[in-house]
């Protein structure tokens, strides 16, 4: 070999080298990119998650203040008057229906959900059957014997496992609506 095809080679191998280091560097950045960009995202969407829990927060602070005043209210109501003991029992009756704490009766559907081989049940369905009987003007609601309120979240653990307000749940999915009067017909 001669030192014209030596000093090639060498040459060759030089640049080569230099190439592959930048490609292995640019790949780096690339991967670093990614996962910037993916911590970005993930925190966005915590972003998101935090408000909507803080909303959820303001709203209930304000629903407990509003019935703070009427507590306030029909105790002045009833130092100055019995009769309006029947008021305030009535009252507290419905305020303790609405926030799911007594137990309810009467006409309504029951709907039984159960995951199949083909298709699974998630959060998303259970959520928008409970939207669509809210709507309906169903009174009370409950999953599994669970009962959902005006606060309850459907979500799914990173397991896969179902959950009401913290409480686990399986297939199948037993869905029961209390209807109020002339509702459902």
């Amino acid at each position: 070999m001669n030192k014209a095809k030596i000093t090639l080679c060498i040459t060759i191998i030089c640049i080569c080298t230099i190439l592959v280091s930048v490609g292995f560097m640019r790949f780096k950045v690339v991967d670093n990119n990614d996962r910037e960009s993916e911590e970005v995202l993930i925190e966005t969407e915590l972003r998101q998650e935090i408000a909507s829990l803080k909303d959820k927060y303001n709203h209930v602070i304000e629903e407990t203040e509003t019935i703070n005043a009427k507590i306030d209210e029909y105790k002045e109501q009833i130092d100055k008057n019995e009769d309006s003991s029947e008021l305030i029992k009535s009252e507290i009756r419905q305020t303790s229906q609405l926030l799911g704490k007594t137990k309810v009766k009467g006409d309504g559907v029951v709907i039984i959900m159960q995951d199949n081989e083909s298709e699974k049940i998630i959060e998303s369905d259970l959520s928008e059957i409970i939207n669509e009987l809210k709507y309906a003007g169903a009174e009370a609601i409950s999953i599994n014997n669970i009962r959902i309120d005006s606060l309850s979240d459907v979500t799914t653990t990173t397991n896969n496992i179902m959950m009401i307000d913290g409480k686990r749940i399986s297939s199948p999915y037993e869905i029961k609506a209390i209807r109020k009067p002339n509702v459902f017909i």
